[in-house]
């Protein structure tokens, strides 16, 4: 199987140069991912700049590039410049979960819809707790991959994420949702400098049966995400009363 690896933590990150040379024992792996840090960049592309892409080394890849852009700008250019085709896209392992509202925001979920847009299907992978080893999450995933691949979908990403310590089991679920504490660094030693505090507490909203509830519990959760955000329930009673609309006269 040709694979296609991105992520949002950057092309030196330990856990993508383990996944990939997991990877490259059995598939040809191709790796594609930004040069820096590039988290909470969502689904953003690089536009009216010259992007950089350098080849670099990678143990168990075919092909390895860094790229001075986001990870969905890797997977467009994968496909789109490099005309590479795949038959999967990974992105991540990110190190610090994707769960609830954190996938509107993560650029390692946005490399895998970059990759379903493109047309082939796609695995978003991030790992629960920052600092935590991912040599459980490797070698789960690796070993189950082809059942991975028969869960994936042109329609929607499939969004994985690998609890702290080991895990007690595997719940496919919905997304949940959550309250940011919404945290600010402010610094004005230079000027007024201001961001958000990484891993800033989160409280839970959601019922018992989602992502961010299972995997505190120490559950695999596996999540889809459709990319096409039309809500069919509300398309359809919107239809009914969107005809009192009316242009204005002489428009």
């Amino acid at each position: 199987m040709r694979i296609l690896v991105t992520n949002d933590d950057g092309i030196d990150s330990l856990n993508i140069i383990r996944l990939v040379e997991a990877l490259g024992d059995k598939h040809e792996v191709y790796c594609f991912a930004p040069c820096a840090q590039r988290s909470a960049c969502s689904l953003s592309l690089t536009v009216g700049k010259q992007i950089e892409i350098r080849e670099a080394t990678m143990r168990g890849a075919q092909k390895a590039y860094s790229v001075n852009g986001t990870p969905a700008d890797c997977v467009l250019l994968a496909i789109g410049y490099f005309d590479l085709r795949f038959d999967l896209v990974i992105s991540g392992i990110n190190m610090g979960a994707n769960l609830a509202y954190d996938v509107m925001y993560s650029g390692t979920v946005a490399g895998a819809y970059e990759g379903v847009i493109k047309g082939v299907p796609s695995i978003a992978l991030s790992q629960v707790g920052r600092g935590c080893d991912c040599g459980n999450l490797i070698d789960f995933f690796v070993e189950n991959l082809e059942e991975f691949c028969k869960l994936t979908s042109k329609a929607y990403v499939l969004n994985i994420n690998y609890p702290r310590g080991n895990a007690i089991g595997v719940r496919v679920c919905e997304m949940g949702t959550v309250k940011y504490s919404d945290e600010f660094s402010v610094s004005n030693t230079d000027g007024l400098r201001c961001g958000l505090v990484p891993d800033s507490p989160q409280i839970s909203t959601s019922g018992d049966d989602s992502d961010v509830v299972l995997a505190e519990k120490g559950y695999v959760t596996i999540t889809p995400l459709v990319v096409n955000r039309t809500d069919r329930t509300a398309l359809e009673r919107l239809k009914n009363i969107g005809h009192g609309i009316k242009l204005a006269e002489g428009v």
